[in-house]
């Protein structure tokens, strides 16, 4: 079961990994609402009994109950993996939204100390939360059949962002005339307008701006179609694999990957993830650390 926040995901994430591991069936529920579009406080739990964030409530009571709720004759599925954008507000402090989770979901299921330790050993064991970073377009841009796909029949304007360069998790473009363009008021911009002021760190503005003929701020990109596109037959192998880039690189990715080898085994279609060091992986998300909550944090 994978737990998502945004439809492109919900829609492109079941068949993106069933490719990797396709004797398994990947199903997803309707998507939730980010709780990362604005910056998560370094110490929710002190936040939390004055005022608590709604969307990090609901994602962190989903969790619990899609592992150990809900009706006997509901079928459970084996494994839950929610996955969500770490966004730029949260870019310099990711350890920010794992400490917000943790706590969310700690209160939510300790609160009244009475959670059965079936219910407690399930999530220990059997659900998993990734984050992309800094939102999941990045890593369209690791693979050009990908950004194709993103931005098919064709990009209107050259890419000038080289993942052999830069780190796609730590996306960062330097293209003239797409910086150059005046930024437009937030509320005067529609909704594919790549003109914002946080452009040069977002790989979905340059996704749109790559898409924009007219550079009027009408993008022919959008997430439900094109990007479900991408995302459904992106190359997870080819995002991670190693090159003449620097070691670290696309942690984020590497730690989702490394997590469902060990949920599931190797992938049949791609060995290779199975040699994926734990070193490569965010240290956040993967490894598990030795007292965890969910099966990587």
């Amino acid at each position: 079961m994978l737990i998502t926040t945004g439809l492109m995901e919900e829609l492109a994430f079941p068949r993106s990994l069933a490719r990797l591991f396709p004797g398994h069936e990947f199903i997803t529920r309707p998507h939730m609402d980010s709780f990362t579009s604005a910056a998560l406080p370094p110490d929710y739990a002190a936040l939390r009994e004055k005022r608590l964030l709604l969307n990090l409530e609901k994602f962190a009571k989903t969790l619990i109950g899609q592992v150990a709720g809900g009706r006997r004759d509901e079928p459970r599925a084996d494994y839950v993996v929610a996955l969500e954008d770490m966004e730029l507000r949260n870019a310099e402090a990711p350890e920010a939204i794992i400490h917000a989770l943790r706590d969310a979901v700690t209160h939510n299921l300790w609160g009244d100390g009475s959670t059965p330790k079936r219910q407690r050993d399930a999530l220990r064991t059997r659900c998993s939360f990734h984050l992309m970073a800094p939102m999941t377009e990045a890593y369209f841009f690791a693979d050009p059949a990908a950004l194709a796909r993103a931005t098919g029949p064709g990009p209107d304007h050259p890419c000038r962002f080289d993942p052999s360069a830069r780190d796609i998790e730590d996306f960062h473009v330097v293209d003239e005339p797409y910086l150059a363009a005046p930024v437009v008021a937030k509320a005067e911009r529609e909704r594919h307008d790549w003109r914002s002021e946080d452009r040069v760190r977002h790989p979905k503005r340059y996704v749109e701006y790559l898409t924009d003929a007219k550079l009027d701020g009408k993008a022919r990109y959008a997430e439900t179609t094109h990007g479900r596109d991408a995302l459904a037959e992106l190359d997870w192998p080819r995002v991670v694999r190693r090159d003449d880039r620097a070691p670290v690189f696309a942690r984020f990715a590497r730690s989702l990957l490394a997590d469902l080898v060990d949920m599931l085994g190797a992938s049949p279609s791609c060995p290779e993830l199975d040699a994926l060091d734990v070193e490569q992986c965010h240290p956040l998300t993967w490894p598990p650390p030795r007292e965890n909550l969910l099966r990587n944090l």
